[in-house]
């Protein structure tokens, strides 16, 4: 029985064919996600909460998806000067997954339909019950994000 074995311009030429293909197939499920649009979220009010020993950050924001496809991956962070690393575990749903002195991160429960939208309000727990910046980062998959920035006093 004879053997066929390919020469090694033959591989080199196969080669150069797919990873082209290859890189195509990966990149098309991000394209197809980046329908969603969180262009609307913004925070509604920021306001310093909480007396003495348990200072407080009570934030609302809205967030919407005014975009054609389901969000993935939905994330809100909340950035402000001494947040606590002590945050609790779930609010409205969103789980924690993060807490720094600087920066706490929820995870949605679910993922926002096109067109959808909600009102939410989230109690941070603080270290100090000074005023300053709070920053309210709204993230998706692949990449799509947006930021807004309010004082609290």
């Amino acid at each position: 029985m004879t053997e066929i074995k390919p020469s090694r311009r033959q591989v080199v030429r196969a080669g150069a064919w797919t990873v082209p293909a290859i890189a195509v197939a990966v990149a098309a499920p991000a394209f197809a996600t980046s329908g969603a649009d969180l262009r609307p979220s913004t925070i509604t009010s920021a306001s310093r909460t909480g007396q003495g020993n348990t200072p407080t950050l009570t934030v609302v924001i809205h967030i919407e998806n005014g975009g054609t496809s389901e969000t993935t991956g939905l994330n809100v962070s909340f950035s402000a000067p001494s947040l606590s690393t002590s945050q609790p575990p779930l609010q409205n749903g969103w789980s924690l997954v993060s807490a720094t002195i600087t920066t706490v991160v929820y995870k949605a429960p679910a993922q926002y339909a096109a067109g959808t939208f909600q009102d939410l309000t989230f109690v941070l727990n603080r270290t100090a019950n000074g005023t300053g910046d709070l920053v309210v980062g709204f993230n998706t998959s692949p990449g799509i994000s947006d930021s807004e920035t309010k004082s609290f006093t």
